[in-house]
This record gives structure tokens, C-alpha cells and sequence, in this order.
């Protein structure tokens, strides 16, 4: 896959990407396009908790109860704990997956109420 880039002084430039990167690329046009600030983080960047926080949608003292129970690996740098990005993606797959398991139970929930009168 080939990216044409053109600067601000008309030069234009080809880049190849490997098209694992295509998806990123088209996502992280698409954000920028609608305005929104874009971070780029490799998988082994280490986070805070307050930064696993905003990525997990939770509060960060939830984040350390996940770290406590072993949820969430970490380690200490000095006396602050640190998690690997890829851990707290694959922590928030799991919790996006048991919310969505939730959601469709409360959805068949309200059917059984609305249809059965339970």
C-alpha cells in the first residue's frame, strides 16, 4: 500500500506502509478530520494509573483495585505502579465484552417483562 503525502511547499512524497498499518492510518485520519486530539502509543508505553484510567473508562482507585487483585499486571517504579498499554487494551477488551454480555441480558430482561409480564 502507497501513501501520497504532500507538504506545504507542493513537494510530494510516496510512502509504503505494510497494510496492517492501512487501518490505523484511516482511523487516525478520520479522528483528526472531526477535530478530535489523536495520541500514538506503542504497546509496551508504560501508563499511570490515572492514565489506564481514561483508557478503561473507569476511576483510577478501580484501576488499582484491578492492579490489587491481579487483574491488571504492573509494576512499580519507585513507589508508583506502571502498566504496559497492551495490558490495559486487553483488560479493556475483556471488561467491553462482559459489559456487552450485561447489556444483552438486560435487553432480553426488559423483552421477557414488556412480552411475559414477568
Amino acid at each position: 500500500m502507497e501513501l501520497h503525502v504532500r507538504h506545504e511547499h507542493g513537494e510530494g512524497q510516496r510512502l509504503t506502509i505494510p497494510p496492517a498499518a492501512a487501518a490505523a492510518v484511516e482511523a487516525l485520519l478520520a479522528h483528526m478530520l472531526r477535530g478530535e486530539r489523536v495520541a500514538v502509543l506503542a504497546e509496551e508505553q508504560e501508563l499511570s494509573p490515572t492514565e489506564a484510567s481514561a483508557v478503561l473508562g473507569i476511576s483510577r482507585p478501580l484501576v488499582v483495585l484491578r492492579m490489587d487483585r491481579g487483574d491488571l499486571p504492573f509494576r512499580y517504579v519507585g513507589k508508583h505502579r506502571r502498566a504496559l498499554l497492551k495490558d490495559v487494551l486487553s483488560l479493556k477488551t475483556k471488561l467491553d465484552t462482559r459489559q456487552a454480555a450485561i447489556d444483552l441480558l438486560a435487553e432480553d430482561t426488559e423483552d421477557l417483562v414488556q412480552t411475559h409480564g414477568l
